[in-house]
C-alpha cells in the first residue's frame, strides 16, 4: 500500500506532538533529569492548528476523488 505524503505528514506531525508531551511529563516528574528554559508542552501546541488543517484537507481531497 503506497501511501500519500500527506499521510506521511500527519503521522510525522502527530508523532512530533507526542514525542513533546512525553518529554515534558518526563520533566515535570523530574524522571528527565537537566536544566531546561523551554516549555515543550508549548510546542507541542504549536502543530495543533498544522494538524487539524491537514486532516480536513486529507479528508476533503480523498472524499471529492471518490
Amino acid at each position: 500500500m503506497f501511501l500519500k505524503k500527506e499521510v506521511i505528514l500527519l503521522g510525522v506531525l502527530l508523532s512530533l506532538r507526542i514525542i513533546f508531551t512525553i518529554v515534558q511529563i518526563l520533566i515535570d516528574y523530574k524522571i528527565l533529569s537537566g536544566q531546561y528554559s523551554i516549555n515543550f508542552m508549548d510546542i507541542s501546541e504549536v502543530f495543533t492548528y498544522p494538524i487539524l488543517i491537514l486532516i480536513i484537507y486529507i479528508a476533503i481531497k480523498y472524499n471529492i476523488k471518490e
